[in-house]
């Protein structure tokens, strides 16, 4: 048995950039966000590309706001199932045809023990969302995940 479950959180300084198109195509990416971008890559100025911090190890930053703690060696080993995940607006994640953007990579980052994540997110789908991110006002993300079991916190 396994458990689907959502989790949200605010974004906290440094946990969300938004990135532009001349850091991207220039290839400034590494240097600039610290990320490596995919083989055979191409910008495509019809998407909004993000860098996020996805979830972090609860040894070092403790649970999230849902009270989900995800340990440090959980992290680093499952942390690229992330490549096979989409983007969705307001939960909508049951069918692949509601995606409005992707995961292009994700990387563990020992120094901040988190997993970082560039996702894109496609304007012609999703304009409010992009907008929202453009002009700051969006501010949230959220995050699913499917685990075999869950232990409580409270009782065990």
């Amino acid at each position: 048995m396994s458990f689907d479950k959502i989790t949200s959180f605010s974004i906290g300084k440094d946990d969300i950039e938004v990135l532009d198109g001349d850091i991207i195509k220039s290839a400034g990416i590494e240097k600039t966000a610290g990320m490596k971008l995919p083989d055979g890559f191409s910008y495509d100025p019809d998407y909004l590309y993000l860098k996020v911090k996805a979830v972090s190890a609860g040894e070092y930053w403790g649970d999230n706001k849902n009270n989900d703690y995800f340990p440090e060696a959980e992290l680093v080993k499952w942390h690229k199932t992330f490549l096979s995940a989409h983007a969705f607006k307001n939960h909508e994640n049951k069918k692949i045809e509601n995606a409005i953007g992707d995961v292009l990579t994700a990387e563990w980052n020992d120094k901040m023990k988190s997993v970082y994540l560039l996702i894109r997110i496609d304007r012609r789908i999703a304009p409010s969302i992009v907008r929202g991110y453009e002009k700051g006002f969006m501010t949230d993300v959220s995050m699913g995940c499917r685990v075999s079991h869950v232990i409580c916190s409270y009782c065990g």
